[in-house]
């Protein structure tokens, strides 16, 4: 979506955010838990994935002469407003596109049965073929009111104003209403339509016989920047009209125009003699017809990224308009069209403007492709990615460019750093990645196994007992496990094992916490146990040379423990481990044990190698499925820990270390880790199955953030453990974020 491109960073979108923080010295992990459910919300709502956004309710309405008309609405008021909240006009350069698109989106919008008889009203007042309205508000929107687009076209016929054209204007003269009207209002917009068609037609078309006499007036409707794509989108309107169509629209209802064959569109009609295509020479496979401006000549950085759009509201034409006009600062290399054709607009040595992104990840160092999808057609045709995949294909191996879903590789305008933006929607990653790679893709694994001991951490593991409540004890074969249980799986090692538990309070059942490794001797059972709030490792507390089991609540803690708290739990053996073994962690009744702790400092809250501990967080995904309690849904930290989960920093001298427990599933198949009010992140990566031993890790040394991770052991239940280091200490309050990449389950 190249007209929301060039966006400011993730800093500024927060700052009030962290001004806040600032100020209140105050910082819950309820505050983060909303919002990040107000960033789903608004990644639900303008990928439009019908399925999770609300039903739809039909109303009557009856106008001023007594015609009734049926509007369709979803109750979208309570979503919409959570989205408002992080999406003011200010955050972003074109405006407030998005909040206009929601607010469009929400109102009540005409049926298809009263929208025919708005076309066929309009089409009988000003004399024009309702055939060719019907088929303009197709191809445009999908009969659906909504602006602007991304050549700054409103309402369901596309009327435009911009720095080349200015239809909206010219329909308000001839309606004698204001310009705001046709904007908000389907059937003026509609009527404006016609009107401006009427004026095209002239004297002249009192004498029009045939549907194609209609076609030097629509040519001029289309008001895009010069005669090629006006002649080009003007024959898509009247192929829609020979062809028909049946499509499905936003409000689920089946739309159908009917076949006009008889429609022939010659030479002499459009205006245009027989002539040669010409072939890109970057990929000989798309037309070239590559703009004058909207580029700068050459690359300043080595090419090694791949990046996906969507148009969003629009379409070919419409970008292609945009692109050619300049002053706009929008372009990209290729446009793959709805009909899989894929036209190239800027040469790869050049540099386009697509993704908005200033410093070390900018426009220099990536490839941008459009997509012909938007969001009132949200479909993603096979041929689309076929040619699309195809074409990155060919293209990511003559450019040295990875394949992973990683950065620097193959991603998504959205997940561009520094980025605020959806595009590309609902991009169907999977399919688009299977014919990228072949069927096999998703075992790809971006690094071999390295036999290095990172150090003494051995895993973690997760007591997520509010949620685990409401499921049935016979839901999964591993209930309780991460409910009211866990365990972490101890190898022989020449390290001093370290091991991590997230702990979640609940008080009618699990507000004591016991740990114990029955299978190890006395000898070994001696630790350290580390104990502090989720979100600030100064309130840590040590109970030190202790002996397992050990037991922990508010009696020894000194903690307040309320429903919905959390907490993070870090213990370090003392000696060596020779024999596999586990550290279980259970809820219980017992009383804890009474033993005085210390405030943690030194090497018990820091960790080797000049780190700190952060926090840990869990992504696990499969024992919840089942759930679709709608209290559940609607709690205020739902999904944590199910489908995504966040960690909290502050300022520290010391390097963070975090720590995530992931169980992917067909589901949750990938894992994306992002860093929220942070600049720009460097880490290092380690991976291993959560029942693997530390001489099993794979290492991804010196990624940058936002990265996607693939399940690594798709063979081990999909239960991984990642840690992961930061290159520098950092200076201000952010998180990183983990959260499935398909994104929340339907509900």
């Amino acid at each position: 979506m190249l007209w929301t491109c060039h966006l400011l960073s993730p800093m500024k979108n927060y700052l009030f955010i962290f001004l806040l923080i600032f100020f209140q010295c105050v910082v819950t992990k309820t505050y983060a838990q909303n919002h990040l459910a107000q960033k789903n919300v608004q990644q639900v709502f303008l990928q439009l994935d019908i399925n999770q956004l609300d039903k739809v309710i039909g109303y009557i309405k009856t106008d001023k002469d007594g015609n009734q008309s049926t509007y369709l609405q979803r109750q979208l008021d309570n979503t919409v407003d959570k989205v408002s909240q992080h999406t003011q006009s200010e955050l972003y350069s074109y405006g407030a596109d998005y909040a206009l698109w929601r607010d469009h989106l929400r109102r009540p919008h005409p049926s298809v049965q009263t929208l025919k008889r708005f076309f066929t009203q309009a089409a009988q007042e000003f004399g024009v073929p309702v055939e060719i309205l019907q088929a303009i508000a197709q191809v445009e929107t999908n009969w659906t009111q909504i602006g602007p687009s991304i050549d700054q076209g409103w309402g369901i016929m596309h009327l435009v104003q911009n720095e080349y054209a200015n239809t909206l204007h010219e329909a308000a003269t001839l309606l004698d209403i204001q310009e705001q009207e046709l904007k908000d209002n389907t059937q003026q917009n509609i009527r404006g339509a016609a009107a401006l068609l009427n004026q095209y037609a002239g004297k002249n078309r009192k004498n029009f016989n045939h549907l194609i006499d209609w076609f030097p007036a629509v040519k001029k409707f289309t008001g895009l920047i010069d005669s090629e794509l006006r002649r080009e989108q003007a024959i898509r309107y009247y192929a829609m009209i020979k062809t028909g169509a049946q499509s499905e629209t936003l409000w689920g209802e089946t739309l159908t125009l009917n076949s006009h064959p008889d429609v022939v569109l010659s030479r002499e009609i459009i205006g245009v003699a027989a002539g040669t295509t010409q072939r890109s020479a970057d990929y000989p496979k798309a037309v070239s017809k590559l703009i004058r401006c909207n580029y700068r000549r050459g690359r300043q950085r080595k090419l090694d990224t791949w990046v996906n759009h969507w148009i969003g509201v629009g379409t070919y034409a419409s970008a292609m308009s945009r692109f050619r006009s300049c002053g706009s600062n929008a372009s990209a290399h290729f446009i793959v069209r709805s009909s899989g054709q894929i036209v190239q607009v800027v040469k790869v040595k050049n540099t386009a403007m697509h993704a908005g992104v200033r410093g070390q990840w900018n426009n220099s160092r990536s490839i941008g492709v459009e997509h012909e999808v938007t969001i009132t057609k949200p479909y993603w045709k096979t041929k689309v990615l076929k040619a699309s995949a195809q074409m990155a294909s060919e293209l990511t191996k003559k450019y040295g460019i990875s394949t992973q879903r990683i950065l620097p590789g193959t991603l998504g305008h959205k997940e561009m750093p520094g980025t605020a933006t959806v595009c590309p929607g609902n991009f169907p990653w999977q399919k688009w990645l299977t014919y990228f790679k072949g069927k096999n893709y998703s075992k790809e694994s971006p690094v071999k196994e390295n036999s290095r001991v990172d150090d003494g951490w051995q895993g973690n593991g997760s007591i997520l007992s509010y949620h685990g409540r409401l499921l049935s004890r016979s839901t999964t074969p591993d209930w309780p496990m991460g409910i009211t249980q866990d365990a972490v799986l101890l190898h022989s090692s020449p390290q001093k094992p370290w091991v991590f538990f997230q702990w979640q309070i609940n008080e009618n059942g699990c507000n004591r916490l016991k740990l114990d490794a029955p299978a190890l001797l006395n000898a070994q059972k001696k630790v350290n146990v580390t104990i502090g709030k989720w979100n600030n490792r100064n309130s840590d507390i040590t109970f030190s040379n202790i002996t397992l089991p050990f037991t922990l609540g508010s009696d020894n803690t000194d903690f307040p423990m309320s429903n919905g708290d959390w907490f993070a739990v870090k213990t370090t053996f003392l000696t060596k481990i020779n024999r596999k073994a586990q550290l279980q962690a259970y809820c219980t009744t017992q009383t804890p044990t009474p033993v005085p702790y210390q405030l943690g400092s030194g090497n018990i809250k820091g960790l080797e190698d000049g780190y700190q501990w952060n926090g840990i967080a869990s992504i696990t995904s499969q024992r919840f499925r089942s759930l679709r309690d709608e209290q559940f849904v609607d709690s205020v930290d739902w999904p944590y820990g199910v489908f995504q989960d966040v960690i909290m920093m502050r300022p520290s001298p010391k390097k963070p270390m975090l720590f995530f427990q992931w169980q992917a599933d067909t589901a949750c198949p990938r894992l994306l880790l992002e860093p929220v009010g942070l600049n720009l992140v460097k880490v290092d990566i380690a991976i291993k199955a959560w029942n693997a031993s530390p001489d099993k890790i794979q290492l991804h040394p010196n990624q940058n953030l936002p990265l996607i991770l693939n399940n690594p052991y798709p063979n081990d239940s999909g239960l991984s453990v990642i840690q992961m280091k930061f290159h520098r200490p950092i200076n201000q309050i952010g998180w990183v974020e983990a959260n499935c990449f398909k994104g929340l389950p339907k509900k």
